[in-house]
């Protein structure tokens, strides 16, 4: 893929970004986000020379081992 050196950075935005160097017109660029607890997010898609691209990347937490709990809360003034 690249010839020189590729990187990653947070800019002055604070956001995430990265640059790399390709020896063609196009690139096929594949993200895959991975966060414990969360569920993974893969994107894709054609990054072209000389262009810069936005992604709004969200990670979603896991919900599939998380319980919902019904109850009373009972302190000491409780009189039933």
């Amino acid at each position: 893929m690249g010839t020189s050196i590729d990187s990653t950075f947070t800019d002055a935005n604070g956001s995430f970004a990265f640059e790399f160097d390709i020896d063609e017109d196009s690139a096929a660029v594949s993200i895959s986000l991975r966060k414990t607890r969360y569920l993974v997010n893969n994107y894709s898609f054609t990054a072209y020379a000389n262009q810069a691209y936005t992604l709004d990347l969200r990670l979603s937490p896991d919900l599939t081992t998380s319980a919902i709990v019904f109850g009373s809360v009972r302190d000491s003034s409780t009189l039933y």
